[in-house]
């Protein structure tokens, strides 16, 4: 069992040090509600997993059975906080799961090979969880929702008919339209990326024939400035057409990655200077926009994307969905004919 678990904690390992590359090779690329956790003292957290992980391959490679069953017993502890968290916070990252399961694998093989120091090994699972409960703090946080922009913050209210022109570019379907949809997204999320234009697609008709008018929200986060410069921008697009070929190129961009990053590939589809002009004249009409959505989020309770809400003309309530719920056919079906 020792060349198993050695191999086994070495893949885990290179797993955990992927993370860089994982807006490449993992469908995660924003870790939503739960970027406190990315780090702990200042280093990111994948790297005591890699170090943790080739340790335990160097004992195990060096007959130490008690020692590397020791080490991995303090890792599953941790392993098994972060999945706790995780579910607390209603967060599913494939990239944390592999890495998480590949530990407690690791774990269960030295635990074996020690079975009959089960009672000490127990307390470190136990000294594992609780010290990293505590090291980060006994109150889970989920990441907050962006401040209001600071140009519509401590100004008086823009005129209603300027925001609506605004609000106009993210919306398609008849203004009396009984029926609209929230489409909720997050500039930095792979999964609104796949999503948003089948669920535009799938609403198509109901939108044709004036049953219902699709607006789409933006969720922003307060850790990640980047994601409001986007949707700053995407807001300053010419009309509704233009907004939605700008969304396909923002959306599920790596975090971090600001206009400047993605210039270039919007200047593929339009003309960024138009942009970047009317954002300039428009700024803080298109804050009090995205300021109103905050407000919006927090009095729905929505805190991840994508989300997709269905309310009556009046703000009745119908249905909503979220992350994994999310199905452009159930949402259409849902719309009343």
């Amino acid at each position: 069992m020792r060349w198993p678990l050695a191999i086994l904690a070495v893949l885990t390992a290179l797993v955990a040090a992927s993370r860089p590359l994982w807006e490449r090779w993992w469908p995660c690329p924003a870790c939503q509600g739960g970027g406190h956790y990315q780090r702990l003292f200042g280093v990111e957290v994948q790297w005591y997993a890699v170090a943790a992980l080739l340790g335990l391959a160097l004992l195990t490679a060096l007959r130490r059975p008690l020692s590397s069953a020791a080490l991995a017993a303090l890792s599953a502890g941790g392993a098994l906080w972060f999945l706790w968290a995780s579910w607390q916070l209603a967060l599913l990252c494939p990239y944390c799961l592999t890495v998480h399961v590949g530990i407690l694998a690791c774990a269960a093989l030295a635990g074996a090979a020690s079975v009959r120091h089960w009672a000490p090994l127990a307390l470190l699972v136990a000294i594992g969880f609780l010290g990293l409960h505590f090291a980060f703090h006994p109150t889970l946080r989920r990441d907050e929702l962006a401040p209001l922009p600071t140009s519509a913050a401590d100004t008086a209210p823009p005129p209603a008919a300027a925001m609506a022109a605004i609000a106009a570019r993210r919306t398609l379907g008849r203004p009396d339209a009984p029926q609209i949809i929230d489409i909720i997204v997050d500039p930095h999320c792979a999964r609104c990326a796949a999503l948003h234009h089948p669920l535009r697609q799938a609403l198509a008709p109901a939108i044709a024939d004036g049953r219902v008018q699709l607006r789409t929200r933006f969720l922003l986060r307060a850790r990640v400035p980047s994601a409001a410069e986007l949707a700053r921008h995407a807001l300053a697009s010419a009309d509704a057409r233009e907004f939605a070929l700008l969304l396909a190129v923002i959306l599920g961009s790596p975090e971090e990655r600001g206009w400047a990053a993605l210039r270039a590939r919007v200047a593929e589809v339009l003309d960024p200077a138009a942009i970047e002009a009317r954002l300039a004249a428009e700024q803080p009409l298109i804050d009090a926009v995205l300021a109103e959505d905050q407000r919006w989020l927090a009095a729905q309770r929505l805190g991840r994307a994508p989300a997709v809400v269905l309310t009556d003309r009046d703000g009745r309530p119908r249905s909503r969905w979220e992350g994994p719920a999310v199905d452009p056919a159930a949402i259409a079906a849902a719309v009343q004919p």
